[in-house]
C-alpha cells in the first residue's frame, strides 16, 4: 500500500553524529602558559617592549637625584598596567587579588617565610662586619634607631610599594609575556631575572658591593614571589609573601639596600 503522504521521510540512520563542542575548557591554562599560537610580528614587538621596560629602564635610571620619584612612578607605572590588563579580554580579573587561593597558600608561605627570616638574620649579622656597611647595616638597626619611621614603613611599604611590584613583575608580566616565556620555569626565571635587575637603580658608587647585592637578594625573593603566583594564580599571594620578606627586610636592618629615599636612614 502506497502512503498518501508525499513528503518525504528522512532516514535518521543515515545523518553522521557530530559531537557536541565544549563551551569551554575543562581546566584553565596557567599563568604563563601561551592561549594561542603567537604571530612572528606580535612576538618581536612584545620581545622589543619587554627589552626596553624590563632591561634598559632599570639601567639608565638614576635614584640619587630621583629618588623622590621612585614611588610615585611605581605607583603610576601600576595604574597604567592595571589599566591594560582591565582592558584586556583575555584576562581574568580575579587575579588582581583572588584572596581565595591566597589563602589555601598561606600556611606554605609561612613556613618558607621562617626559614627565610632566620637565615636573613645570620646575613645581616654578616653585612654588618664589612666595612663599607659599617653605619649602613645593623642587625634591627632601624628598630632600634628610629620606632615610628620602622611603624610607617611597616604599614606604608606593602601598601605603595610592594602590591604596585607584584601587579607589575607578576600580574602583568605573567600575562603580558606569556608568548615569549612559554612554559612555566621559563616565566618564573624571566619574572625574577627583570624583578633582580630592577634594583640595580639602587647602586651606590660610594658603596662596593650594595646594588649586586640588592640584585642578588632580590632575584632569590623574585624566583619565590614568582613561583606563588605560578601556583595561586593570585596577586593577592604574592602580594602577601613579598610583604612580609619586605618588611622583614627592614626590621631585621637590611633595608638601606633597597632604600632611594631623599633622607638618611
Amino acid at each position: 500500500m502506497v502512503s498518501a503522504d508525499p513528503r518525504p521521510r528522512l532516514a535518521l540512520y543515515h545523518l553522521p553524529y557530530r559531537m557536541p563542542k565544549p563551551t569551554q575548557n575543562a581546566t584553565p591554562k596557567p599563568p604563563g602558559a601561551c592561549p594561542v599560537p603567537a604571530s612572528r610580528r606580535l612576538v618581536a614587538c612584545r620581545t622589543i617592549e619587554f627589552a626596553v621596560l624590563f632591561g634598559a629602564i632599570p639601567g639608565i635610571i638614576d635614584l640619587e637625584r630621583f629618588g623622590r620619584l621612585l614611588i610615585p612612578a611605581l605607583m603610576l607605572g601600576a595604574v597604567v598596567v592595571a589599566i591594560i590588563l582591565w582592558r584586556d579580554p583575555t584576562f581574568d580579573r580575579k587575579r588582581f587579588l583572588n584572596f581565595k587561593r591566597a589563602m589555601r597558600e598561606l600556611p606554605f608561605m609561612l613556613t618558607t617565610f621562617v626559614i627565610g627570616a632566620l637565615c636573613m638574620i645570620g646575613i645581616t649579622a654578616w653585612l654588618a662586619t664589612l666595612p663599607q656597611f659599617d653605619g649602613r647595616i645593623g642587625l634591627f638597626g632601624l628598630l632600634k634607631r628610629d620606632l615610628p619611621l620602622y611603624a610607617v614603613i611597616m604599614l606604608a611599604y606593602p601598601i605603595f610599594s610592594v602590591y604596585p611590584q607584584e601587579l607589575i613583575f607578576r600580574t602583568f608580566f605573567f600575562h603580558r609575556y606569556a608568548c615569549l616565556f612559554r612554559t612555566p620555569a621559563m616565566m618564573i626565571f624571566a619574572s625574577a631575572l627583570s624583578f633582580g635587575w630592577a634594583h640595580v637603580m639602587f647602586d651606590n658608587p660610594r658603596v662596593p658591593w650594595d646594588a649586586e647585592l640588592a640584585v642578588a637578594f632580590t632575584f632569590v625573593g623574585g624566583l619565590l614571589f614568582a613561583w606563588t603566583y605560578q601556583r595561586a594564580r593570585s596577586t593577592a599571594a604574592a602580594w602577601l609573601e613579598h610583604a612580609l620578606f619586605g618588611d622583614w627586610v627592614w626590621t631585621v636592618g637590611m633595608g638601606t639596600l633597597f632604600y632611594a629615599g631623599a633622607t638618611t636612614l
